[in-house]
């Protein structure tokens, strides 16, 4: 027994209640502000019936998701559970530069058949999507009772043939050389896969399955075979043969001289094989025997191939130049590198079996049989291309069974006559399907009724008993031919139409964009009328003629409405009354059919955003207009005294003055609610609530800020069951929730059940995933309640949440939305409507409405300063000089010396002086700076007329107390050095005898008292004074 570990499977997706939308049979559609209360920034989502997941969701201009944000944004917005992924299969860059990701959908790691989501992705920007994932899947088992082989031998037992491709050695070395890989066999291998029960894609029954791809060679069959992996019931067979039927009467119709490429294998030796193009093109001749089992080339002895012969092995160069030409148009119309753009071998087997009237695809190769009495090999151009292109969708949109069948066939229909134009060069097109096998065609794609084939869906002869694919088909090749020719009518439901004629080049890319970038492997007649109209826009822009025609097209086929373009502005915004600034809006433009948007804000400013957040600055009342247009037209929209802005009056309050410094002060304001105080004139945090407030401790000039407020109201929201229908969970997953706000306002706490104490992160993202917070907190263990006081602004689509938290989340039972009514609307979570993450019960606050701020100053006296530059050491017998430097201007000065507003060095006496400059304001408070004067009798000289003194200077200083002295002498002198303090103390004496000429002497003070010193030196005519510092 085969285990596989993973938890049961269950999907939950969000339900659609009372939305105003436009429904029919096959799909709910919303627009504007319906499609946002599915996935916010969305402008158009599709529903099918089938799935509740969207179909397709486009988003608004401006408001694209950024695709490397995007896989948590769409497991949270599409309410994806924990045990469903994405796998991606294939990445494809178009003509326009666009990228699209292919995924299909797993449960629990296993593929789920029939899904395949499709994101559209340019700059990075996730444009739109569009797909098929199927919610509602019951539980189904994660273990395989029975081991491969066992369950390979009950879809044998089902194919019952009588040969295998596997055990044919020429068909095991074939498909060695054209793989290019030595391992490569027809041998079946399981593939472990969850299918629908008889696959069917509303039967809500799933199974786990074993999925062989199993070719039999007598009776001719290719299926993937779909085998219950615990009770060995074959669920599906998926036929992987796609053919063309004849009808019984045939002409003979020719291609004519046309040129191709072989190969040289030696002197007077060619085959139908070349490398030029792709991978190479290969045709083979199958000797009349089973499929792929009796291969030889065809060989011709020049380069002129004119092998008409009794085998009819003319038909071969006909196959050979239908895959060449087929590759060019892929090529050179549609620049993509064969059918799965790496350049895949196109090989062909002409001569398939004897009597085979048919042609097909069998996911691997073009086969052709050589017809019968009645109709010759079907190696016509068309057919080749048709079958050829089986292989193009096989590598795109997979297109399935049913619907899906019948657009397979009706595109390679359409493929075949347009690569048919585009190789023959043709003035006309018949427009016919296999008109050149036989004598009449079995399909007509402009007459569809003239071969019993519907030319409406589901009206006159639509199989609706067995869904028989080429039937139902030419709904599909009709709608190409009247967007091609154009036509007017009234069809099978009574609906007139006109389609005016856009040409078959154009048809061809709408048509090959459709299938190649949006169609998935169940899509319906719905989805291609939807991805047609999409894929002209893209081609030739929104309200383009191409695009009314597309539309008109598919109305003259029975789907859809008649093309009626509308601009209308509409827009909505959160909540536009404030009592706070700055005031931030968040505008949502809502409008249809508009490429290009002007806003207007009535405060004089304007954006062209689609959906734009503005900030208001002044308080009033304003007008906002939308201007929007497109090639469809344009409208307006404007609401008068939309934004209202009203301030609480301001507080009243005095300055004060308080001269003693330092002190407190008590200040004092009146208003009409609550009193707040603050140090800063915008923001910050509230010193003091109240009327009045205290200071600290204040030396100098302060001033604060007081404001009136009406304190916000607080209330809760979100779910409080945080003990069931859950458990902790400590993965490594990033989960959150996901909320809007709709004004301003604090997340304040929420409460939590965490698994253990600690610390972890909590996160706050944008709606595009761009992490805005994080924030630390310290769980306890247990329920806890924890302060976040997390700011929030305006805006839709944030998410809360954490990687590998250890809280509890409910995995069912959340009932989205939570709402604080005009605050906060919770709309779901990272892994879906059922499950809630983390964190219980949030308090909000909103914002404080809030007066102008107004400044109260606290004077505490003038700032006093005194600097009497170039003063600080003056000699005795300076004479009186006036002070100045002292500010403000207009003070008085004092002290030893001092004497209306002059200093006199003689009266102030030798040794440091203390000056003083006092100035009083207007309000009478006083401030004083003092200035310390150095006088020195020093400076005195005794005979400047014999001054022996050539230089002395003293270094380094400021020093740690070791100084240098070098002195130059003109003559030997007997000196005397003082070393003399800021105080004029003398506090050290030393006599020395220098000789004429230079002279060094260390000095220490290390013991001394850190400060400033005067070294003295004295001769026997003079005296000189050097000032030093001691650190």
């Amino acid at each position: 027994m085969k285990k596989f570990t993973k938890k049961n499977a269950c999907l939950a997706f969000t339900v659609l209640i009372a939305l105003s939308v436009i429904q029919s049979s096959a799909q709910t559609v919303l627009k504007g502000s319906d499609a946002e209360k599915i996935i916010p920034e969305s402008e158009l989502i599709r529903i099918n019936n089938n799935s509740k997941v969207p179909s397709y969701v486009q988003f608004k201009k401006g408001s694209e998701k950024i695709f490397t944000s995007f896989n948590n944004w769409f497991h949270g917005v599409l309410g994806i559970s924990e045990n469903m992924g994405l796998k991606l299969i294939s990445t494809e860059k178009d003509k326009l530069g666009m990228l699209h990701y292919r995924y299909q959908e797993t449960i629990n790691d296993f593929p789920v058949v029939g899904t395949m989501y499709i994101v559209h992705v340019k700059n990075n920007k996730v444009l739109s999507m569009n797909g098929v994932l199927l919610d509602g899947i019951r539980t189904i088992s994660t273990t395989a009772a029975l081991a491969e082989t066992s369950a390979l031998d009950y879809a044998l037992r089902y194919m019952n043939a009588d040969t295998y491709r596997w055990q044919s050695g020429e068909n095991e070395r074939q498909l060695k050389e054209i793989t290019g890989n030595s391992n490569a066999t027809w041998y079946p291998k399981g593939e472990l896969m969850v299918v629908q029960a008889k696959g069917e894609s509303n039967s809500g029954n799933y199974k786990l399955t074993y999925r062989f791809d199993v070719y039999a060679n007598s009776p001719l069959k290719r299926s993937y075979i779909f085998v219950d992996a615990n009770t060995g019931e074959v669920i599906l067979d998926q036929n992987r043969i796609k053919d063309v039927n004849v009808p019984a009467i045939a002409t003979t119709v020719y291609s004519g001289q046309r040129p191709i490429m072989t190969d040289s294998t030696g002197p007077g030796a060619y085959r139908l094989q070349e490398t030029g193009r792709g991978n190479g093109i290969i045709t083979y001749n199958n000797l009349k025997a089973k499929s792929g089992t009796g291969t030889t080339d065809f060989t011709n002895a020049t380069t002129s191939w004119n092998n008409v012969n009794a085998l009819l092995d003319q038909y071969a160069t006909d196959a050979h130049w239908g895959a060449e030409k087929t590759y060019d148009y892929l090529d050179s119309i549609m620049n993509r590198n064969s059918i799965d753009d790496l350049g895949f071998k196109l090989t062909s087997y002409v001569h398939v079996d004897v009597g085979l009237v048919n042609a097909f695809w069998d996911g691997s190769q073009m086969n052709y049989g050589d017809g019968n009495a009645s109709n010759k090999p079907l190696t016509s151009l068309d057919i080749t291309a048709h079958e050829i292109s089986h292989g193009l969708t096989q590598f795109t949109s997979g297109l399935g069974s049913g619907e899906a069948g019948a657009m397979n066939e009706g595109f390679s229909d359409c493929m075949g006559n347009a690569i048919r134009y585009f190789a023959k060069k043709s003035a006309t097109i018949d427009w016919l399907i296999g008109d050149e096998i036989g004598t009449t065609a079995f399909r007509n794609m402009a007459d569809p009724k003239s071969r019993s084939n519907p030319d409406t869906y589901k009206g006159t002869y639509w199989d609706s008993t067995t869904n028989e694919v080429h039937k139902n088909s030419t709904i599909f090749s009709h709608a190409f031919y009247l967007f091609s020719q154009g036509g007017s009518g009234t069809n099978d439901k009574g609906k007139v139409f006109n389609v005016t004629a856009m040409g078959i080049d154009k048809a061809a890319e709408i048509w090959y964009r459709m299938n190649t970038v949006y169609l998935f492997p169940s899509s319906d007649y719905n989805d291609a009328r939807t991805y047609a109209i999409q894929a002209a826009i893209d081609l030739y822009g929104a309200c383009s003629p191409e695009v009314e025609s597309t539309t008109n097209a598919w109305y003259a086929v029975g789907l859809g409405n008649i093309y009626s373009p509308a601009v209308v502005a509409t827009f909505t915004s959160t909540f536009p009354s404030g009592c706070v600034l700055p005031y931030n809006i968040s505008f949502f433009n809502t409008s249809s059919n508009a490429t290009n948007y002007i806003w207007d804000f009535g405060d004089g400013t304007t954006s062209t955003t689609m959906s734009p957040s503005h900030t208001y600055t002044s308080a009033g009342t304003y007008n906002v207009k939308l201007v929007v247009s497109s090639a469809c037209g344009a409208d307006s929209i404007a609401q008068s005294s939309y934004v209202t802005i009203s301030l609480l009056p301001a507080p009243t309050a005095a300055p004060v003055y308080n001269c003693a410094s330092p002190s407190s002060v008590t200040l004092n304001a009146s208003g009409g609610n609550t009193l707040a105080w603050f140090t800063s004139p915008t923001g910050g945090t509230p010193v003091s609530i109240g009327v009045s407030y205290v200071t600290p401790s204040l030396t100098g000039n302060t001033t604060y800020y007081v404001e009136d407020q009406i304190v916000g109201a607080t209330g809760n929201v979100g779910s409080t069951a945080n003990t069931v229908t859950g458990g902790l969970h400590n993965n490594t997953s990033t989960q959150y929730l996901i909320f809007d706000v709709l004004r301003p306002c604090t997340l304040q706490t929420v409460v939590v059940n965490s698994g253990a104490a600690g610390i972890r992160n909590v996160i706050l993202w944008d709606k595009a995933g761009v992490q805005l917070q994080s924030i630390p907190v310290n769980f306890a263990s247990g329920i806890n309640t924890v302060a976040l006081n997390l700011h929030l602004d305006p805006g839709k689509g944030y998410q809360l949440g954490g990687t590998g938290m250890n809280l509890w989340r409910n995995n069912s039972g959340a009932k989205y939305p939570y709402t604080l009514s005009g605050v906060i609307n919770m709309t779901g979570s990272s892994a879906g409507s059922g499950y809630y993450y983390y964190y219980y019960d949030w308090q909000v606050q909103n914002d404080n409405c809030v007066s102008p701020r107004v400044a109260v100053t606290v004077t505490r006296g003038p700032t006093v300063t005194f600097n009497m530059a170039g003063y600080d050491t003056v000699c005795a017998d300076t004479p009186a000089f006036v002070l100045t430097d002292g500010l403000p201007a207009g003070g008085t000065f004092s002290g030893p010396g001092v004497s209306a507003g002059t200093f006199d060095a003689v009266v102030a006496g030798g040794g440091n002086q203390v000056l003083v400059y006092s100035f009083t304001d207007g309000s009478g408070c006083t401030n004083t700076a003092t200035k310390n004067v150095f006088v020195s009798s020093c400076l005195l000289s005794v005979d400047n007329s014999n001054n022996p003194f050539s230089s002395m200077i003293i270094y380094p200083s400021p020093s740690n107390g070791k100084f240098t002295l070098e002195l130059g002498l003109s003559q030997n002198e007997k000196t005397e050095l003082k070393i003399v303090n800021a105080l004029g103390q003398i506090i050290k004496t030393e006599n020395h005898n220098f000789a004429s000429g230079n002279n060094k002497l260390s000095l220490d003070i290390s013991d001394f008292r850190n400060g400033v010193y005067f070294i003295e030196l004295k001769t026997s005519s003079n005296v000189i004074v050097k000032r030093i510092t001691k650190n």
